[in-house]
């Protein structure tokens, strides 16, 4: 018995399948149908919808078969995905690939087998619509034909699955965008609190954290954990022993559904720190880069980031700069006004002194005209201290 091989890019592939969210669902009537008319259209006995996941084939729809999956590495569907065009065994007996397979020699007794992979439009071979028949037969060039037709109506089925739930979750990512936007309750810390709640929540992860960058060192800004963490605000750590330094690389959203999986495997910061999925962007100020946004979990992110969430973290990374930008320049405004200030009021109160001293010690000595322009000096000077001292009161 040969084992299939495992396709090119398969653990894109999987991501690709787990991302349909049609694995372990129950049976729908726009793929049962489909699964009907072929078998009644090649006169078979067993006509399926198969998805072939890691180590199984698992069936979204099944006529005239009584299981719902088998092992990937007994399938028949194993082999089919591994080319684009319609995978044909006439006579599994006579076929030394098949002739000792447990599907052949014993239940359902696979004789003949057809099938025609089918595909997402990203074109990742997700599995087959395939046929079984009991006895062996032929199967024409217009056999093939019309079984790449019904394979097309299935792959058409994918694609509304995947457009409903892209807008569906695109809805719902932007209704969340607009409610934390409109949140104007206590100061910015509690509001980005609230948002990284809230996004953890819609993402599924277990930790978010605003990050500051300076040159090489990474700094907790704000962060929001769902369980116990030794993580605080403040904490700094060296750039390149973060995952922070891989979304700085590519310089803008960066997805990582399963590290182990992925090109990351070998990163320092994963061999440290363990975490499995990571979704981050970059937050930009002034045309610089001065910190990330970014959601980690311990666990595979299933399905993989979608391109929805890719969104939302990006949006999302975009109000916290603002919230960055507003808070910069209010830093900015009271470093000025306390400048300012602090440059007045030392010359102020050494006029007034002098005023006080001239007006108290030459009260007959001056002529009434300069000694009321000078009262006049004092009163204004003291109304230009009282300015003062209330702007730094404010201030303080």
């Amino acid at each position: 018995m040969k084992i299939p091989e495992l396709p090119p890019y398969e653990d894109r592939r999987l991501s690709a399948l787990e991302a349909t969210q049609l694995l372990d669902t129950p049976p729908e009537e726009r793929f049962d149908r489909i699964t009907r008319i072929a078998s009644h259209l090649f006169e078979v006995p067993v006509a399926l919808v198969s998805l072939v996941d890691k180590n199984r084939q698992w069936f979204k729809s099944c006529y005239g078969l009584g299981v719902r999956e088998t092992a990937r590495n007994i399938s028949f569907c194993g082999h089919a995905i591994l080319g684009p065009d319609a995978f044909v065994v006439e006579n599994a007996q006579n076929d030394e690939r098949f002739s000792d397979n447990p599907l052949v020699t014993g239940e359902p007794s696979i004789r003949f087998y057809a099938g025609a992979p089918l595909e997402d439009r990203f074109g990742n071979r997700l599995g087959t619509l395939c046929l079984i028949d009991r006895k062996p037969r032929t199967f024409s060039d217009q056999d093939r034909h019309n079984l790449r037709d019904l394979a097309d109506m299935v792959e058409r089925e994918f694609q509304y699955q995947e457009l409903g739930s892209y807008y569906g979750e695109r809805a719902r990512a932007l209704n969340i965008l607009n409610e934390i936007a409109l949140d104007n309750d206590d100061g910015e810390s509690r509001r980005v609190q609230r948002a990284l709640e809230t996004a953890n929540r819609f993402l599924g992860t277990d930790t978010a954290i605003v990050s500051d960058i300076t040159d090489q060192t990474y700094t907790i800004r704000w962060h929001h954990e769902r369980r116990p963490s030794t993580l605080h605000d403040g904490l700094s750590l060296p750039l390149d022993h973060t995952y922070c330094s891989m979304a700085l690389e590519q310089g803008e959203v960066l997805a990582i559904s399963h590290t182990a999986r992925s090109r990351y495997r070998n990163h320092p910061c994963y061999q440290a720190f363990g975490l499995e999925s990571y979704l981050a962007a970059p937050i930009w100020l002034d045309d610089r880069i001065v910190g990330t946004l970014n959601f980690s979990s311990e666990q595979p992110h299933r399905p993989a980031f979608t391109e929805s969430e890719k969104m939302f973290v990006t949006l999302l990374a975009r109000w916290v700069a603002t919230i960055l930008e507003r808070h910069q320049s209010e830093q900015m405004k009271s470093r000025f006004i306390s400048t300012v200030s602090n440059e007045l009021q030392a010359p102020l109160d050494s006029i007034s002194r002098s005023l006080d001293q001239i007006l108290e010690g030459a009260i007959n000595g001056l002529p009434d005209k300069t000694y009321n322009l000078l009262k006049s000096a004092r009163r204004d000077t003291n109304q230009i201290r009282k300015l003062v001292n209330e702007l730094l009161d404010k201030e303080s």
